[in-house]
């Protein structure tokens, strides 16, 4: 039969051991969480610079083009020479905007009239040919400054800018200028915070999903066709807590963001498979070491236990429980152990001694 010194020190060590890898596990997923974290906050930040970027260029492009006196010459030529009462001939305008649409990689170069409508483009347009009820249009027409947004044309989704002509000399005419939100733009991101082929941070995905007539669609992504299947193409755009994502059986920490400001379409951020594992592993160590700490100074202070309190405590209760069963009081216990446990023998001694000298002899 196992004494109870045993037991209670096999259950000590068995629970010190489920705490030390329940403090383990708790740890990990503190810190996957944290490290998913990370990834995001990279993800957000990044987008925010590639989106600056992205509108930049756009700027940049449109200024190139107002700023060409062959595109504005044509304008005028064109303008000029209307009969009244009969739309300008745009034909050369639109050659020479397809021909600047293709050298600068965009998408749309069109020209809008003060009421929005479009007068000439190098596309054609699935959607209504004015601009008019825009809100964007709007605050253009009555700051007369530049400003940006989102244009969701059929299933593309672009980077637009809407630039007044009026320093040019065309004070109803405004110049749209569109730049592809694409594989690129996702792609830009991903790259921004090192998630390459050999970069600290693999595995990050990007996807932007758009509205559309037949419901959200992913536009561009980084993930290949079967894991985007399993994206939720409904996640809310800044919801306060990430949410987990389950892509080819791993979760993973997603969150997403208006893209360009505008909640037609959202781009969502998802962090890496195996999110900081080197991070992990490096911290795992400490903590294997601590426990196993724990566990060698947990069985030090039961062999202490052992050899200080219980083995003396013992013999010393076995030799008093066989006094009082034979009455010999000649018994002499070792005084060993501990402080309190040497005194009690001692003690047992002392009356032992006493209790056999009051007994007359025979």
């Amino acid at each position: 039969m196992r004494s109870p010194y045993a037991v209670v020190s096999a259950l000590l060590i068995v629970l010190a051991a489920s705490a030390v890898l329940a403090i383990g596990a708790w740890h990990e997923a503190r810190l996957s969480r944290a490290l998913a974290a990370g990834d995001l906050r990279d993800l957000r930040a990044m987008h925010r610079v590639v989106e600056r970027q992205h509108a930049r260029e756009t700027a940049l492009r449109a200024e190139m083009i107002a700023g060409n006196q062959a595109v504005t010459g044509y304008i005028g030529q064109a303008l000029d020479g209307a009969l009244p009462g009969i739309e300008p001939d745009y034909t050369s305008v639109v050659d020479l905007l397809e021909e600047r649409r293709a050298q600068l990689g965009l998408s749309m170069v069109a020209i809008l009239g003060a009421d929005g409508q479009v007068l000439a483009s190098t596309d054609r347009l699935t959607g209504p040919l004015s601009f008019g009820d825009s809100p964007l249009f709007r605050e253009v027409r009555e700051r007369k400054l530049a400003r940006g947004g989102l244009l969701v044309e059929g299933e593309r989704l672009m980077d637009m800018l809407v630039l007044p002509l009026a320093e040019y000399g065309f004070s109803e005419i405004y110049l749209l200028v569109a730049s592809p939100v694409d594989q690129r733009f996702v792609q830009s991101i991903a790259d921004g915070i090192g998630a390459g082929p050999s970069a600290d941070k693999p595995g990050v995905d990007i996807a932007v999903v758009a509205q559309g007539p037949q419901g959200d669609r992913i536009a561009a992504t980084t993930l290949a066709a079967k894991p985007a299947a399993a994206l939720p193409l409904n996640l809310p755009a800044n919801a306060p807590a990430p949410a987990t994502l389950d892509i080819d059986g791993v979760p993973r920490a997603a969150v997403a963001v208006p893209l360009f400001g505008d909640a037609r379409a959202r781009v969502l951020l998802i962090s890496a498979p195996d999110s900081g594992a080197t991070t992990r592993a490096a911290a795992r160590l400490p903590l294997l070491v601590g426990g196993a700490a724990v566990l060698f100074a947990l069985l030090v202070a039961l062999w202490w236990i052992r050899r200080r309190w219980w083995t003396p405590f013992d013999a010393l209760s076995r030799l008093v429980i066989y006094a009082a069963d034979s009455g010999d009081l000649h018994l002499k216990a070792p005084v060993a152990g501990a402080a309190p446990v040497a005194r009690l023998a001692d003690a047992f001694n002392r009356l032992c001694a006493r209790a056999a000298a009051a007994i007359p002899k025979q």
